[in-house]
């Protein structure tokens, strides 16, 4: 991908993930991998995590967020893992997970309803809130 910068790479595959060609999107987010800033990398590992999800691809998915480290990628990364052990029926680790999400999620953080419904609907409670 002579000629790609990193952040066209991460558009590059949104449009191919758009357009149903995980093939190219895994390739897009493989190369910001190998190519990109830190934080292009969590953000890639966090997308190419999800097009593994849809492939059932379970262990490559959770390894894939095991490159997304950075702190404030942590409720991101560990909401993608709620529903990976979510789909593989582990539902307690993924209560653990979508719980670890809120956590580490801003509280102003629209997304945060979202993890709250998933949590609830495969049996958690969600934590209160501390001031």
């Amino acid at each position: 991908m002579a000629g790609t910068t990193t952040s066209g790479a991460l558009s590059a595959a949104k449009s191919a993930f758009d357009a149903n060609d995980m093939k190219a999107a895994k390739a897009q987010l493989e190369w910001v991998l190998a190519h990109g800033n830190d934080e292009q990398k969590n953000v890639a590992a966090i997308r190419l995590a999800g097009v593994l999800l849809d492939e059932k691809a379970y262990d490559a998915a959770l390894k894939a967020l095991s490159g997304a480290t950075l702190p404030q990628f942590k409720s991101s990364v560990e909401d993608r893992k709620g529903d990976i052990l979510a789909a593989q029926n582990k539902m307690e680790e993924a209560r653990n997970a979508y719980k670890a999400a809120l956590e580490s999620a801003d509280k102003n953080n629209p997304g945060r309803q979202l993890i709250q419904l998933k949590l609830e609907s495969i049996g958690g409670t969600v934590p209160e809130v501390k001031a």
